[in-house]
C-alpha cells in the first residue's frame, strides 16, 4: 500500500496544468484522426499511435498514461480482491480524467488506452523493486 501511495503522489507531483495535458491530448487526438481516418477514437488503437509517435504532444500524453498505469499495477500488486482493485482503479482513473477531457474521447476509451499496455507493465513491474 505505501507503493502505491508513493507513486500517487508521483503522479500528482508530475502533474502539468490541465490547459497543457489538454492541448497535447488534443494534438494527439488529432494526428491519430488524421492518420487513421478514425472519428471515434479507440483506446487500444490510440495508444498504439502514441506508442509510435515521436511528437512531442503524444509523447507527453503516453508519459502521463503510463504513470496512471504504473499506479494501476502497483495497487493491483498490493493484493487487492478482483471487485477492490476495480473501484480503486475506477476511482483513480475518473479523477485522472477530468485533466485530460477532450472532445470525442470517451472515458472507456482513455481507460482502455491506458491500460493497453498492462501485460508488458505488470510484468516490468513485478520484477522492480518498489519506490522508496
Amino acid at each position: 500500500a505505501r507503493e502505491a501511495a508513493v507513486l500517487y503522489r508521483n503522479l500528482l507531483a508530475a502533474d502539468e496544468p490541465h490547459d497543457t495535458l489538454r492541448e497535447a491530448l488534443a494534438a494527439a487526438i488529432a494526428d491519430y484522426r488524421q492518420r487513421t481516418r478514425a472519428q471515434e477514437v479507440d483506446g487500444a488503437a490510440f495508444r498504439a499511435h502514441l506508442d509510435r509517435s515521436s511528437d512531442p504532444s503524444a509523447r507527453r500524453v503516453l508519459a502521463y498514461l503510463e504513470r496512471i498505469a504504473a499506479l494501476s499495477i502497483q495497487i493491483r500488486l498490493v493484493g487487492l480482491t478482483g471487485e477492490a482493485f476495480d473501484e480503486v482503479e475506477l476511482a483513480i482513473l475518473s479523477e485522472r480524467a477530468d485533466r485530460l477531457r477532450a472532445p470525442g474521447v470517451s472515458f472507456e476509451a482513455l481507460r482502455e488506452a491506458v491500460n493497453a499496455d498492462y501485460p508488458s507493465l505488470f510484468e516490468r513491474a513485478a520484477q522492480t523493486p518498489p519506490p522508496r
